[in-house]
């Protein structure tokens, strides 16, 4: 991946020009707000979460060739819980939605954009870089809008 893609894909990621930082988004919610709902929010935050970081952690698994299983495709990757089961397990997803970029980008760089995945809707890889780009930007939004229903969104 070129140098003018890899720029564009990190600020992406990132959420610069476009939406908060996904990877700072959730900092300074505690574990019990993650778990709160909300009248007429379909999931709380701590679904989101989990939604984000299980749907990322398999694209960037299959760019890096794994095999994908259709089997966590019957909940969508949302998990049934609405709250995290602990303070340790809620900073631990928080910490694993920090990685993705990293990880995504890293990956990007040592991918052929044009290879294809015929098992997984005929999707190429740099399709796959875009879904998990644009599926986290979506949900980023959820959960802004989310905390602002909660009343524990500090806009700058």
């Amino acid at each position: 991946m070129n140098e003018i893609w890899q720029d564009a894909l990190n600020k992406g990621l990132h959420g610069v020009f476009s939406h908060p930082d996904p990877t700072t988004v959730l900092d300074d919610v505690d574990w019990e707000t993650a778990g709160k709902r909300v009248s007429g929010m379909p999931h709380t935050l701590w679904q989101i979460a989990r939604h984000i970081e299980a749907w990322a952690w398999a694209g960037i698994r299959k760019l890096q060739g794994a095999e994908f299983s259709d089997s966590r495709l019957g909940e969508n990757y949302f998990p049934a819980e609405d709250a995290p089961p602990s303070r340790e397990e809620w900073e631990t997803y928080k910490l694993a939605l920090k990685q993705l970029p990293e990880e995504l980008a890293k990956v990007a760089g040592e991918i052929n954009p044009a290879q294809r995945f015929p098992e997984w809707y005929d999707i190429t890889a740099a399709q796959v870089v875009m879904v998990v780009l644009t599926h986290t930007s979506y949900h980023t939004a959820q959960i802004v809008a989310l905390r602002r229903l909660l009343g524990v969104w500090k806009s700058n």
